[in-house]
């Protein structure tokens, strides 16, 4: 599995450093961090490029929303999987060697996983994915709950683009223009893309 993890950012220069230093202390090699900043008016840009080499960071004129900043993203990643991670979150020390376990296991028909996601200052659970009802009302599953439950593999519609990965295969494969649609600004484009897949 090569995997390509991409973060749009906006005036987010403390949170990006810890979301950055989470995924570079993984005990893994095979990744690439993709990061798109939207315009920040900040050091945002400026000190990634002069801290982060290996880096591919990338800078927008202005904030042209997430989900033309996954696109960009996308577009520019050469990873098998690839992983969309907000700027303001950060991934356990672990969390790509379980990826790289999980990966080898899933079923051929499994397009995305959704990793439970953990409000850090609440410890109660912000997503484990995303259900999404027969009239299109979107809600995150688990949350507000337990961080103890939801432990077991559940099935999903979708994952909450938090942290959210997927087969590059499948996305190639709803890819009109882009992959997200960039008419939702923010919010709201990982539903839409989960309902393209499910369809597709």
């Amino acid at each position: 599995m090569y995997l390509s993890i991409i973060i749009p950012t906006y005036n987010s220069k403390g949170p990006l450093i810890k979301a950055i230093g989470s995924i570079l202390k993984q005990c893994v090699s095979n990744i690439e961090i993709i990061v798109i900043d939207n315009g920040s008016s900040d050091e945002t840009f400026s000190f990634v490029a002069d801290n982060y080499p290996s880096l591919k960071i990338v800078r927008n004129d202005k904030n042209m929303g997430a989900a033309f900043a996954r696109n960009q993203g996308v577009n520019l990643s050469v990873g098998d999987y690839v992983m969309f991670l907000d700027c303001d979150a950060e991934i356990n020390i672990d969390f790509l060697l379980k990826l790289e376990s999980i990966v080898e296991k899933v079923p051929q028909e499994i397009v995305a996983i959704a990793p439970k996601i953990i409000n850090k200052n609440s410890g109660k659970i912000f997503s484990c994915g995303l259900n999404i009802s027969s009239v299109y009302r979107v809600y995150d599953m688990g949350k507000n709950k337990s961080s103890y439950e939801f432990s077991q593999p559940i099935q999903v519609d979708g994952p909450n683009s938090c942290c959210a990965i997927f087969k590059r295969e499948c996305l190639d494969k709803i890819k009109e223009r882009n992959y997200f649609d960039e008419d939702f600004f923010f919010l709201f484009e990982d539903a839409d893309l989960a309902l393209r897949l499910k369809n597709k």
